[in-house]
């Protein structure tokens, strides 16, 4: 049978996501890895039960898929990780979606982006305001786009620049990221906040590697080697039954569900839970947190009762 992690809501069970990732590991040797926490099971259903019901937006289970994968762990900053779970034990005790937007958004009403010392402050079009601790990443907020007509805050480093740089850097601990159709402002994360360091292609650890996944040999953790540069991951920080799988190349759960078969999508409504299959793994979504119900035609999702 598969687990399935729960927690309390006022007596009430909150079934949660069992959410698989990509970690980390080199041979027999464990790298040293600092957990960064929180697990991905513990967000993932609740926050996309509320926000299929209170923004309307896309598929539940395209919401889900946002938080099972790999980039949860590799790419998805501490910060935003941390807010996520901040979010998740907000709406534990939410009854709607006024609630909702209280424990996700900042402000009720955005004037404008803006810098507010360290926090990265940014209008949504729905005029709510979101906020982005850029001191916990290690980095200060910076403003994108032409003085007096800024379109965007973001964490990042004063004054560095894509223009004329290579789309991989290293600035100290710092690693810069550059894509193709970036703007002048590039992406930055502080390697030391996550315990790694800048290896020029990624946060990762020193050395050398050959391209590929791989397993430590207790399957723990998992490796990715990119341009002969490694970076090790935990899959327990995506739930507690997670191990590296060399065949796939990910993290996977060790209780996969019989109800999700090979043939296809299984998705269906239980009552008011959103039963979601992700890649042979059952997700339970109690839409009624919400005050919601779960509906299944054209895709499962939860929508207002």
């Amino acid at each position: 049978m598969p687990k399935i992690h729960c927690l309390k809501r006022m007596g009430k069970p909150i079934l949660l996501l069992v959410i698989f990732t990509v970690a980390a590991c080199s041979e027999d040797t464990k790298p040293s890895i600092k957990p960064i926490g929180p697990l991905a099971v513990d967000v993932g259903p609740i926050i996309c039960g509320f926000e299929n019901i209170c923004d309307e937006r896309s598929a539940l289970d395209f919401c889900l898929h946002h938080y099972i994968d790999e980039s949860w762990i590799t790419q998805t900053s501490n910060d935003s990780r941390l807010r996520a779970a901040q979010q998740a034990e907000c709406l534990a005790t939410a009854e709607d979606c006024d609630d909702y937007r209280a424990c996700v958004y900042t402000s009720q009403t955005c004037t404008e982006t803006r810098c507010d010392g360290a926090l990265a402050k940014n209008c949504q079009r729905s005029g709510l305001e979101t906020t982005m601790d850029c001191a916990a990443q290690g980095l200060e907020c910076v403003l994108v786009g032409p003085v007096g007509s800024e379109y965007m805050a973001k964490c990042g480093v004063p004054g560095a620049t894509c223009d004329g740089q290579p789309e991989l850097r290293c600035e100290g601990d710092n690693f810069l990221w550059c894509p193709g159709d970036a703007p002048t402002s590039p992406s930055v994360q502080n390697c030391s906040v996550q315990g790694k360091i800048c290896n020029g292609v990624f946060c990762g650890e020193d050395g050398t590697c050959e391209d590929g996944v791989s397993c430590s040999a207790d399957k723990s953790v998992m490796t990715y080697c990119i341009g002969g540069k490694p970076s090790s991951y935990l899959c327990k920080e995506i739930g507690p039954d997670f191990v590296c799988d060399e065949t796939t190349g990910r993290c996977v759960t060790n209780a996969p569900s019989a109800a999700c078969g090979p043939d296809g999508d299984t998705s269906h409504c239980d009552g008011d839970f959103a039963m979601i299959c992700l890649h042979g793994f059952e997700v339970r979504v109690d839409c009624s947190l919400a005050g919601g119900t779960c509906v299944h035609d054209v895709n499962t999702r939860c929508v207002p009762r």
